[in-house]
């Protein structure tokens, strides 16, 4: 691998990890102001959404519900996004190793 490709990889993990970041954190903030929950169980509920373990807070009005399918929705594509991404550099790193 080139030190151009591998720049360019390293930038890439770098993105993913900062988007990742930036949506727990997102969801902190969105589960603390309009579901009122604390921040440390604002915060479990982001890790909980993000790694599709589902949620333990139970939405009390049409806010709240559309508020965690949207951010259900956003962070699963993303965690997933960053999951599919490492898989397939730990699949090609193996395949260039074995040949």
């Amino acid at each position: 691998m080139d030190t151009h490709q591998h720049l360019k990889n390293r930038e890439l993990l770098l993105l993913l990890s900062v988007l990742l970041f930036t949506i727990i954190v997102i969801g902190t903030i969105g589960y603390h102001h309009i579901c009122k929950l604390t921040h440390v169980d604002a915060f479990y509920n982001s890790c909980l959404t993000v790694t599709t373990l589902g949620i333990q807070f139970q939405p009390k009005n049409n806010l709240e519900k559309i508020w965690i399918s949207i951010y259900s929705l956003i962070s699963v594509i993303l965690f997933l996004s960053v999951i599919i991404y490492f898989v397939y550099k730990i699949i090609k790193l193996n395949i260039y190793d074995i040949m």
